[in-house]
């Protein structure tokens, strides 16, 4: 089970798959030492989300 960046919600991997792929999200991309999620919709839109500080 995993928290989210707000510490509101917890859920599975498969969970956030599942409300990704409903949410229109085709593929993400994901850079730990960019420290950013790039989110590609089915269309070819971009969404960039930034991890907090550590």
């Amino acid at each position: 089970m995993t928290q989210d960046q707000t510490g509101a919600a917890v859920y599975s991997y498969a969970g956030f798959c599942t409300k990704a792929g409903a949410a229109g999200c085709a593929l993400y991309l994901v850079s730990l030492g960019g420290r950013r999620v790039v989110y590609v919709g089915r269309s070819g839109e971009t969404h960039t989300e930034h991890f907090p500080p550590g």
